[in-house]
């Protein structure tokens, strides 16, 4: 089973765990905002479109696209697509809404003491900090597509794209490291689990698509 679950995603996972060691390390060194505050005020214009644009790969959105895409190619991978989403969502509202329901972000943690900049047309946020719910679920819908294609390359390509979230959340000045750093371990572990559940209790069968298109555009 094991071998089934993380064979898959080798190197999507090892790479991950680096990252997981390095965030935790600058975690204990530097003490929250630091380093925020200072990529922040290095800024520049093309990081500035760049994050931006990069962090919309973590919303709601793309990772409910993600999902049906799957309707019209595997019922199977569209089934553990959704749940893995489902869950995200779950545990991101009732750790945002209920759980750390105050937890200041950038903004509202530095709003006395720092002019903190913003690219245009970023969101300005001030609570709901922990976790980051874009890296939550970039982490989780990368980590399955990296499952469903199986390849090595793009295993790393996955795991680089969910990075960037949680990069970008930072440099948007939503989330600190600690929020983006506990997003990416919500995240893969939701789908491990998603997908062990998937691999134990059901076989590997209904893989033909959910929704079947005929050539005239009508769904059947």
């Amino acid at each position: 089973m094991v071998k089934k679950v993380i064979h898959p995603v080798q190197l999507f996972l090892i790479a991950w765990i680096f990252w997981i060691a390095i965030a935790f390390i600058l975690w204990l060194i530097y003490p929250k905002g630091i380093l925020e505050l200072a990529w922040n005020k290095n800024h520049h214009p093309f990081q500035d479109i760049f994050f931006f644009i990069v962090s919309g790969l973590g919303n709601g959105l793309t990772f409910g696209f993600f999902v049906l895409m799957f309707a019209f190619i595997d019922r199977r991978k569209f089934l553990i697509a959704a749940s893995s989403a489902l869950v995200c969502l779950l545990v991101s509202l009732m750790m945002k809404q209920y759980l750390f329901k105050g937890e200041k972000r950038p903004l509202a943690f530095f709003s006395e003491t720092e002019n903190i900049h913003l690219p245009d047309g970023a969101s300005i946020l001030l609570f709901g900090s922990f976790p980051s719910g874009h890296t939550l679920s970039a982490f989780a819908m990368f980590l399955l597509a990296a499952f469903f294609i199986k390849n090595k390359i793009w295993q790393l390509l996955f795991f680089l794209s969910a990075a960037m979230v949680g990069l970008s959340r930072i440099y948007l000045m939503a989330h600190f490291k600690e929020d983006v750093l506990t997003g990416s371990i919500i995240g893969v572990s939701i789908s491990l689990i998603v997908i062990s559940i998937f691999q134990y209790y059901f076989p590997e069968s209904f893989t033909s698509p959910l929704i079947r298109i005929r050539r005239n555009g009508k769904k059947i």
